[in-house]
């Protein structure tokens, strides 16, 4: 198992992959910068392949993944961007983590916006 800080660092790594390529991939809706889903925090679930980040994001976390995949470093996996888990105790970590950054901007950009 993982550790909380490296699972952070995974969540976080894969942060950055989605703001590189798909700006504004965290907004609620109304997303104008790129074609794709949106995420429903409810619905987040990283065991799900349509209900994960890149499955609400692409329509399938294959989807997603298959987008992503050449823009990831070598030698890294999903694994390692927080978009899929090494051990199934990790799972309820990455929802968290997932489900606080995500919440955290857009509360962020409510603020900044009023």
């Amino acid at each position: 198992m993982a550790s909380l800080a490296q699972i952070e660092a995974r969540v976080r790594a894969g942060i950055t992959l989605l703001d590189r390529n798909i700006p504004g991939w965290w907004k609620e809706s109304g997303v104008e910068t790129h074609q794709r889903g949106v995420i429903d925090l409810r619905k987040l679930n990283i065991t799900s392949g349509s209900d994960c980040v890149l499955g609400q994001l692409f329509g399938s976390f294959d989807d997603g993944y298959e987008s992503l995949r050449s823009k990831m470093l070598p030698n890294l996996t999903e694994c390692d961007y927080g978009f899929d888990f090494d051990v199934l105790r990790d799972r309820g970590i990455l929802n968290k983590l997932w489900y606080k950054h995500i919440s955290e901007r857009r509360q962020n950009a409510l603020r900044l916006a009023a």
